[in-house]
């Protein structure tokens, strides 16, 4: 690979670390499927854990920007089902 892209990889993984650190991050499961029969969809969110002692789902990006099916994403696993 090109050394920018190294780069860049080895900066993502090391922000990676540090936020796993802070927020003390202890997962649960790993890209488990969750159907939600109340509303007619399902997911599969990257990590279910606890995120500094409170229950979350957390779904990694890659992307240069927010799209709209992120903030999508993002109300579905915020929505209380």
């Amino acid at each position: 690979y090109a050394p920018e892209i190294l780069a860049k990889a080895e900066t993502g993984f090391l922000n990676w670390l540090e936020w796993k650190k802070m927020v003390n991050l202890r997962v649960v499961s790993l890209e488990e499927s969750m159907v939600s029969e109340a509303h007619c969809f399902g997911m599969t969110p990257d990590i279910v854990g606890y995120v500094t002692d409170k229950i979350a789902m957390v779904d990694l990006k890659t992307s240069n920007g927010v799209y709209a099916d992120h903030l999508i994403q993002l109300a579905t696993y915020g929505g209380g089902w």
